[in-house]
């Protein structure tokens, strides 16, 4: 069971979501032992032309999803495209981090926000 807040869940794998609002901010909780190696996410009717920014929590911090530095900055790590309603959908592929062990839950963040408060609110 795929957990989201800020976002209505439409499917579990791919996890397919659409923000609540026009800014993004997704939670997103995928369960223990799914997605090894890599998550595909897909956010749908996106409206906003901002870039977006996914991160992973760590401990209680939440650091860049992106394999590299690079990626991360110059959005590389995910594609959009225009749906037929003329809304961006954005698609993830989330490699699943080496840090976070398959018995744990792995948490999500997407956001239109670069700069996020680096302490993870309890979820």
């Amino acid at each position: 069971q795929v957990n989201v807040r800020g976002g209505h869940l439409h499917a579990h794998y791919p996890v397919t979501v659409s923000p609540k609002r026009k800014s993004v901010n997704i939670r997103m909780t995928i369960p223990a032992n799914k997605g090894i190696g890599h998550i595909p996410i897909i956010l749908k009717d996106i409206e906003i032309s901002k870039p977006l920014y996914a991160h992973i929590k760590l401990n209680k911090t939440w650091v860049p999803a992106a394999s590299s530095t690079q990626s991360y900055l110059n959005h590389s790590y995910y594609q959009s495209y225009i749906n037929a309603k003329g809304k961006k959908d954005v698609v993830f592929n989330i490699e699943r981090p080496s840090f976070v062990p398959f018995s744990k839950p792995l948490k999500i963040l997407i956001s239109d926000q670069k700069k996020i408060s680096l302490k993870a609110k309890s979820s």
